[in-house]
Order: C-alpha cells, then sequence, then structure tokens
C-alpha cells in the first residue's frame, strides 16, 4: 500500500509537472505572440499602417478608441456652448461651490438628488480650482465612461456592431447645447446616474453568463448602491432589475437556496447606501431631506401640486390613443429594417448610395434649420420613426414578453434571461419617459437601454430576413444596416451651431452665451461685484444661482432657487423671515423661461414681500410679463425704514 501511494506521489507529482511545463510553454508562446504583435505595430512601417493593424488584429480596442476619439472631437466642437447660466445648470456650480465653504448639503442647501455627486464635484473644484473647464472635464468623463460602458454591454448582447451603434448614438446626443446635455447638464447627478445603473446592467449580465461568479454581482450590488446615492430613481431600477433576476432564476430552479446567498452578495452597497443616508438623516433631519428637498417624496409639497404635471409633460403617460400610435409606429419602424435588409441583399451600392443622399439631405436640413421652420421638424420626427423611434420603451415590452417564452421552451440558455434582464431594465429605467423616448431632452439620460434593446431587435430580425444568405453575408447586411444607423443619426444630431456667438467670460472661465444673453448676463455680474465691494447684499429670484458662485457671494437662504413648486406656504414665510433677518439691500429677479410666473402662478408670498419693501430701481434688457427669451432682470432696492 506505501508502494502504491508512493507511485500515486510520483504519477501526481509528474502529471504535475508536466502541467506546469505545458503551461509554461502556453506562457511563453502567448509572451511571444505578443511580442510579435508589438513588433508589428511599432515597426517602420509608418503610423497608418500600425494603426490599421490595430484595428485588424484587436477590433475591440479600436471600437473604443473610436468610441473616446469622438467624444473628444465633439468635446473639442462644441467647447463652452451647453447649458445654461439661468436654469438647474447654476444649481451645478454652486451647490460644490458652497460645500467647499463648509456648508452641509440638504441643512444648508436644497438639493433635489443624492449626496455623492455634489461632493465628486467640490472635491474636483477643490483640488483643480474652482473653474468651469474642471465641470465640463467632469461631464466628459462620465460620457466617455457611460459610452464605453454601453458598448460592453451592447457588446455582450449583439456583438461588436451593435455595441459600437448603441455608443455613437449616446456621443451624438450627449452634446446638445441646452441644459439636456452630458457636458453641463441641468444634473450632473443624471449623468453619473446613467454612467453606475449601466455598470450595474453589465455586471448583472457578466454575472449571468458566468455563472455564479460572485464578484460580479458584488460588483452590480457595488453599483446600484453608488446609484441610489446619487440619483434615486436610477437607483432604485438596478435594484428592481437585480431583484427580478432573482425571482426568475428562483422560478427556473423552483428553488430558493439561492435567494440568501444572493442578497449577502449585495450587502456591501446596500451598507454603504444606508451609512450615508444615516449620516445625513442624522445631521440634517429626516424631514428636512425627504420633504423639503426631494421633490418626488410622497406627501411633499412638489408631489402634491407640479409632479404629476411635470410628470406627464416629461413621458409617463398612459394614454390608450397615444400608446397605440406608439406601437404602431414601433412596428413600422422594425418592418421598414426588415424591408431595407432585403434591399442591402439585392443591391448593396444602392442601399448605400441612398443612405449618402438622405444623409447629406439630413445634414443640409440640419445646418440650415433656422430657415425651414416647421419643415424641419416634420422631415426629422419621419427620420426618427425609423431611426430611434419614439416607442422603443414599447419594443423593449414586447421583447421581454418575447424573451420570456423563449426561456420557457429553453429554460438552461443563459442568453435568453439576458435578454430578458436589459428588457426589465429598459423598461424600469425609462419609464420616467416612457411615451418620449427621444434621443433629446430628458430622453438622453433615460433611453439608452430601450435603443440598444431596439438595434438587437432590428438586428435579430434582419439577420432572419435573409436566412438563405451565409453567416459572413448577414453579418456584412447587419453591419451596413447600423452604419446606416449612425450615419443618418449623425446628419440629424450632429451640432452644428447654437447661435451662442459670445463668450461670457467669468472667475470661473468662459461659456458662451447669444449676444443679448451675454450682455444681460454681464450687466448682473457687473452689478453684483459692485454691490460686493460696497458691502450689500443681493439676493436672485427666482433663480440664477450660477451668479452666485461667478461672483463670489451667497444666497442668504438654503433656497438659492425659488423657482415653481419647491417652496410651500410655510417654506415662503420662513424664506421671507430669513430675507428679512439678513436686511437684503438688493433683490434681482430674473425672468424664467417657464409657463408659470412667479408672483402670479406661485410664490405669492415671496412676491407680496418683495413689492412691499422694495422699489424697482433699473431694469436689465426687456423684461415683459410674457418674458421667455433673451436673459432681462428688474433690479429692486430696499425702501428707506420709516
Amino acid at each position: 500500500m506505501r508502494s502504491g501511494g508512493g507511485d500515486g506521489l510520483r504519477t501526481s507529482k509528474s502529471a504535475a509537472a508536466a502541467q506546469s511545463g505545458s503551461m509554461s510553454m502556453r506562457a511563453a508562446a502567448a509572451y511571444t505572440d505578443a511580442g510579435s504583435a508589438l513588433e508589428k505595430i511599432t515597426d517602420t512601417e509608418g503610423a497608418f499602417d500600425s494603426f490599421k493593424r490595430i484595428v485588424r488584429e484587436w477590433p475591440d480596442a479600436a471600437a473604443r478608441a473610436t468610441t473616446v476619439a469622438v467624444a473628444v472631437l465633439l468635446f473639442c466642437l462644441t467647447w463652452a456652448h451647453w447649458g445654461d447660466i439661468q436654469l438647474d445648470c447654476g444649481r451645478e456650480v454652486y451647490v460644490p461651490y458652497q460645500l467647499l465653504r463648509g456648508k452641509l448639503l440638504y441643512r444648508d442647501l436644497w438639493y433635489p438628488y443624492g449626496p455623492l455627486e455634489p461632493y465628486i464635484s467640490a472635491l474636483l473644484l477643490g483640488i483643480f480650482g474652482e473653474r468651469l473647464s474642471i465641470l465640463y472635464g467632469l461631464g466628459l468623463a462620465l460620457l466617455v465612461g457611460s459610452a464605453l460602458t454601453l458598448f460592453e454591454v451592447g457588446q455582450l448582447l449583439g456583438g461588436r456592431a451593435v455595441g459600437l451603434t448603441a455608443a455613437l448614438v449616446l456621443l451624438l446626443q450627449g452634446f446638445g447645447f441646452t441644459i439636456f446635455n452630458y457636458i453641463f447638464p441641468y444634473s450632473y447627478a443624471t449623468s453619473l446616474g446613467v454612467l453606475l445603473s449601466l455598470s450595474c446592467a453589465l455586471f448583472t449580465l457578466n454575472y449571468l453568463l458566468r455563472g455564479l461568479a460572485r464578484n460580479y454581482l458584488a460588483l452590480a450590488g457595488l453599483a446600484s448602491g453608488l446609484a441610489l446615492i446619487t440619483k434615486q430613481e436610477m437607483g432604485a431600477a438596478c435594484y428592481l432589475m437585480l431583484g427580478f433576476v432573482f425571482a426568475v432564476q428562483a422560478i427556473r430552479q423552483r428553488s430558493l437556496r439561492d435567494i440568501p446567498g444572493q442578497i449577502v452578495s449585495l450587502t456591501p452597497g446596500l451598507l454603504l447606501t444606508a451609512a450615508v443616508y444615516a449620516v445625513f438623516f442624522d445631521l440634517a433631519g429626516f424631514t428636512l431631506i425627504l420633504y423639503k428637498s426631494w421633490q418626488y417624496a410622497p406627501g411633499g409639497y412638489y408631489a402634491r401640486t407640479f409632479a404629476a404635471r411635470d410628470t406627464a409633460h416629461i413621458g409617463l403617460r398612459l394614454v390608450p390613443s397615444e400608446l397605440i400610435a406608439l406601437a404602431l409606429s414601433s412596428v413600422a419602424a422594425i418592418a421598414s429594417w426588415i424591408l431595407i435588409a432585403k434591399a442591402v441583399r439585392r443591391s448593396a451600392a444602392g442601399f448605400a448610395s441612398s443612405v449618402l443622399i438622405l444623409a447629406v439631405i439630413l445634414t443640409l436640413i440640419n445646418y440650415y434649420s433656422d430657415g425651414l421652420g416647421d419643415l424641419k421638424n416634420t422631415i426629422v420626427f419621419f427620420a426618427f420613426l425609423l431611426i430611434f423611434p419614439k416607442g422603443s420603451w414599447l419594443i423593449a415590452l414586447a421583447f421581454l414578453l418575447y424573451s420570456s417564452n423563449e426561456l420557457r421552451k429553453n429554460p438552461s440558455e443563459p442568453r435568453i434571461l439576458c435578454d430578458m434582464t436589459i428588457s426589465f431594465f429598459a423598461i424600469v429605467t425609462g419609464l420616467r419617459t416612457l411615451a418620449e423616448t427621444e434621443p433629446y431632452g430628458y430622453g438622453i439620460y433615460y433611453s439608452a437601454p430601450a435603443f440598444l434593446v431596439f438595434l438587437l431587435v432590428v438586428t435579430r430580425c434582419a439577420d432572419r430576413a435573409v436566412p438563405e444568405l451565409t453567416s459572413a453575408q448577414r453579418e456584412k447586411i447587419i453591419a451596413s444596416l447600423l452604419a446606416a444607423q449612425v450615419l443618418l443619426f449623425a446628419a440629424i444630431r450632429f451640432p452644428t451651431g447654437s447661435g451662442r456667438n459670445v463668450d461670457f467670460k467669468t472667475s470661473w472661465g468662459s461659456i458662451y452665451l447669444n449676444s443679448e444673453d451675454a450682455r444681460i448676463a454681464h450687466q448682473i455680474y457687473d452689478f453684483m461685484l459692485e454691490q460686493k465691494r460696497s458691502a450689500r447684499q443681493v439676493v436672485l429670484i427666482p433663480e440664477l444661482p450660477m451668479m452666485y458662485a461667478f461672483t463670489g457671494t451667497e444666497a442668504p437662504s438654503r433656497w438659492y432657487d425659488i423657482y415653481a413648486g419647491l417652496l410651500s406656504q410655510e417654506d415662503e414665510r420662513a424664506y421671507v423671515a430669513r430675507l428679512e433677518q439678513e436686511r437684503v439691500d438688493y433683490v434681482i429677479w430674473t425672468s424664467r423661461f417657464a409657463h408659470d410666473k412667479f408672483g402670479q402662478d406661485y410664490d405669492f408670498e415671496v412676491y407680496k414681500w418683495l413689492t412691499s419693501h422694495y422699489s424697482l430701481t433699473r431694469t436689465f434688457g426687456h423684461f415683459g410679463p410674457d418674458q421667455q427669451r433673451p436673459l432681462a432682470a428688474l433690479v429692486f432696492q430696499r425702501r428707506p425704514a420709516h
């Protein structure tokens, strides 16, 4: 027995040695291959030949490099033309500026989202200096990260071409000139929430494809927790997606045995979220955060008054006739791509020529949009019916039902569960913009998963539409369709001009405005600096908090904005009492691009206080009763005490 054990031991050692030698040989071969590849890149044939080798030998790296290059190009072309100095972008500057001066979020500063992003912005501004370019760089990093993550998700589900198409379309959406962009957006918390939620989706899909790899599940849970302390509804969507995955797996296995382990994997993210919110609830108070900061909290003033109207405007509508129209347009879009795939099979050259001609026409329409009026809107509307259907949310819902049926037929296939997961994620993420799933407005933050599902549906339908072709031929047709989508989308959404031609220079750097807005902004800026030198206090209503940061001043209250829906009657009284306590010298009433009018539709107590204690002394710009654009302001000075 001893001898047998010894032989077995020697045999094991010999096998181990052989295996070790084999591994060493494989490692050496891999090293040699890597060295050969490196030599190919660094030879003397020229940079262009090297680039071609990278594209051919490392297509994933080339796709990622293309994504980054497009982002940098668009960043340079649109430099400082994003956002709005008056609307929500001002909050994104003022809040981190005040955090650096010792203020506490929620208690000292009203803020409607989770606490993570403002402190990240404050950290960056504290390290690199208080400049707009730092925030611009943050926005670029978030957009590139989101595009690369979306590329990985798309590649995992539909291949490299699908991932690259989704990433490039997201980039083209992200450089808009309004407050709806990624570089200087209405909310950096939303941009960061997109990145974190897409990361959660990517980790979850990897978990499904790699069995019980708990590290991926733990990363998904961590991303969910970070999303929940960044943009609440995006974090909630992540946890709903994870719960959906756990439920489907339990149903497939007809057992709950994996649920405890899965929940344990999510514990780090949950504990982090709980700890962060516990700290802020302790320091600022549960009521102040939930009901005086988070607008959509049930029972809060905004939720009771303006939330239903604003939510419906953004897209959360369940109007039967509208849903039917969206469904029909979605079916028409998919059917059109099936017909196009068959047309490409018959004449690839004719398809390419047609796409190029249409792209030129759409580019000209985009460039000369000012002279086309409603004609441009009509053409773009029909173009997007094909390229970016407004009913993408319903397509995701249909794809979820289809995938569920496929899983019932083949319950052991993990990729079907991946299809179900991304569809469910698109549904819960895009619910806020359900009927307005568009590549502009709020849709640019909520539509990426739904658009990715649309790409998956189109490519799979196109693949089945030409079964007589070889696999390689079908791949070429699908690549042609996706390339056409990117080209046509770029023709419509490529940033060609914003009407901003004046560089408004401030202590924080430059932001470009149209000539009239720049003139009024300079007047307000200079006036506030003049009063600062004279130790007089100026308050801005209903909003323009960016000017506080630019001039090195601060709002006298935690309410640096008082636009419609923020202040209840009780809050208005507290706000007025605070202004009285501070003995504010000047009040600048700025025009606001909105349907609700200050003093007529909201903030009656503040308006009454203003007109009772202050007198109009000057006007910047033309301030009419129905003022929309450009920027204008009325300056009120406190009357002498009797």
